[in-house]
């Protein structure tokens, strides 16, 4: 804990209860001359003596800091009132939390004003990304994003088909060829194999493993399917090569 001296507010106090430095001293449980020394800020506050002194007078324990304390404790008393941490902490416990280790609250506090920063701008990012009315003011998964993409755009992306239709010249394909001219290409071209399975899981239409550059398909998948679930990489690198 810092050191505090705080004697002429302990000496306040005490005037204004009508305490004698020894019944008071008896009351907090401590010595007379510390008291004392106290008082003539002799020996500093100490964190046990605050707490005593904040039960018998019913203060509380900012009414001892100093002025840049008394904000610190204000703020980090804001901080532990935020409803979606949902924690209880006692006004005291925030007072002697900021005496004993102030470089720590002031560091809880900046966090926090960081957060309330971040989830701003997030809503409000989210209130101009919806406000064309296209959405319901939640954020979208990462595929959601995907799928409303080629959405929008009826599943035709210029470039990439332009790019496919100079391949199949390039590679001389037919239609009906399709997918074996592409499994011949993945397979002598970028070293790709292709196995059809029937135990891939429910659900799963397809599983690639970029170590041993094997992609599983679903034996339930129709040809023109199975070219579909070719991942974006291996088409880019054919629309390129």
């Amino acid at each position: 804990m810092s050191k505090t001296f705080v004697g002429s507010r302990v000496r306040q106090l005490r005037s204004e209860r009508g305490f004698s430095q020894a019944a008071l001293a008896q009351m907090l449980e401590i010595s007379p001359s510390y008291l004392n020394q106290i008082e003539h800020d002799v020996r500093p506050l100490t964190v046990a003596v605050l707490l005593r002194i904040t039960e018998v007078f019913g203060v509380d324990a900012t009414f001892f800091a100093s002025q840049d304390d008394t904000r610190l404790v204000a703020e980090l008393r804001e901080v532990t009132l935020d409803r979606d941490l949902d924690i209880d902490v006692d006004p005291t416990e925030v007072a002697e939390m900021v005496g004993a280790h102030p470089a720590l609250a002031r560091a809880m506090v900046n966090l926090h004003r960081r957060y309330r920063i971040t989830t701003a701008q997030l809503a409000a990012a989210t209130e101009e990304r919806f406000s064309d009315g296209s959405g319901t003011g939640s954020i979208t998964m990462p595929h959601e994003e995907v799928r409303d993409y080629f959405y929008q755009r009826q599943n035709y992306l210029h470039e990439l088909d332009t790019a496919a239709e100079d391949l199949t010249v390039q590679m001389r394909m037919h239609h009906g060829d399709l997918g074996s001219e592409l499994t011949r290409r993945l397979t002598e071209v970028h070293g790709v194999h292709i196995n059809k399975r029937i135990d891939l899981g429910d659900g799963v239409l397809h599983r690639y493993d970029p170590a041993s550059k094997t992609l599983e398909i679903s034996n339930h998948l129709a040809p023109v399917s199975n070219c579909s679930r070719w991942p974006p990489s291996w088409r880019t690198s054919n629309s390129a090569t």
